[in-house]
C-alpha cells in the first residue's frame, strides 16, 4: 500500500549535479554582483528557451552561496524582462505559455515564477529537443 508521505517531493530532488548539466555552457554565475550571466551560446536561443535556463540557473544559487541573503529561486516577470533583455510584452505572453501549455515553470502568490525541482526532467527534455535558435520558431 501505497503512503501519502511517499508522494512527496522537495527542493532537494534538484542537486547540484542536475544543473551544472543543463546549465554548462549557457550561464555563468557572478558571486560579487549575485547576477546570472547568459553565454554567447545562451543569447543565440530563442526567448523561451533563455527564459528556461534562467529560471533554472535561479536554483543553482543555493549551491553557490551559503548565506540566508542568497538571491531566491523566483522571480516577477518584470524584473525577469531586465534580466534577459526581453521586452514585457513579449516576455508574460511567453511566460503564461511555458506556464499553462507546456506546464514547465510555475507561479507564486506573489506572481514570482520558479522551475520546481520535480519539473526539471521536463525542462531538461523540452532543452534539448531540436531547434530554439532565435529564427526557429518552435
Amino acid at each position: 500500500m501505497v503512503k501519502l508521505k511517499n508522494l512527496t517531493t522537495s527542493a532537494n530532488r534538484l542537486t547540484e549535479e542536475i544543473l551544472t548539466e543543463v546549465l554548462a555552457g549557457f550561464v555563468l554565475y557572478d558571486e560579487a554582483t549575485r547576477s546570472i550571466l547568459l553565454t554567447p551560446t545562451a543569447r543565440r536561443l530563442n526567448n523561451g528557451r533563455k527564459t528556461l535556463l534562467f529560471l533554472l540557473a535561479l536554483r543553482g544559487w543555493k549551491f553557490i552561496i551559503s548565506d540566508k541573503n542568497r538571491p531566491l529561486g523566483r522571480i516577477k516577470p518584470k524584473e525577469l524582462a531586465k534580466q534577459l533583455r526581453i521586452p514585457g510584452n513579449s516576455l508574460r505572453p511567453l511566460l503564461l505559455r511555458l506556464y499553462k501549455q507546456y506546464g514547465l515553470i510555475n507561479k507564486d502568490a506573489t506572481g514570482a515564477y520558479y522551475i520546481p525541482g520535480v519539473f526539471v526532467d521536463d525542462v531538461r527534455k523540452f532543452l534539448r529537443k531540436k531547434g530554439g535558435e532565435k529564427n526557429d520558431r518552435k
